[in-house]
């Protein structure tokens, strides 16, 4: 769906980096190590929220290398709903978005080299 389309039906897209832990065959949460289910199409649902760079950009700025390992890093590109929006501004260059609903619509491994 091109971003045409997404934006007739009020859809956004907001991003996350995570780790992949090769040892587990686990991707996780950078900031509390909770695993993560990863392939495209997963929805996830928290009423309480989801956080979300609103920028791919902002998201390498302020959390690539975010491991305290060697483990690999990938940026989740997630799709969501304006109704899901709980708080924060999607169309913002540089902030997190909360929202209570979103799904994985793609990811990319990061090359860490990139960022040092």
């Amino acid at each position: 769906m091109n971003w045409y389309k997404k934006a007739q039906l009020n859809m956004y897209e907001g991003f996350k980096v995570v780790g992949f832990n090769p040892e587990t065959n686990q991707f996780y949460s950078i900031y509390d190590k909770s695993p993560y289910d990863v392939f495209i199409g997963k929805e996830f649902n928290n009423p309480k929220g989801i956080y979300l760079g609103s920028t791919k950009d902002f998201c390498t700025d302020y959390y690539i290398c975010g491991t305290e390992d060697e483990h690999d890093e990938y940026i989740l590109t997630f799709s969501y709903e304006d109704k899901d929006l709980i708080r924060g501004e999607p169309n913002s260059p540089s902030s997190e978005v909360l929202v209570s609903r979103a799904t994985i619509s793609g990811m990319e491994k990061v090359n860490k080299e990139e960022w040092f």
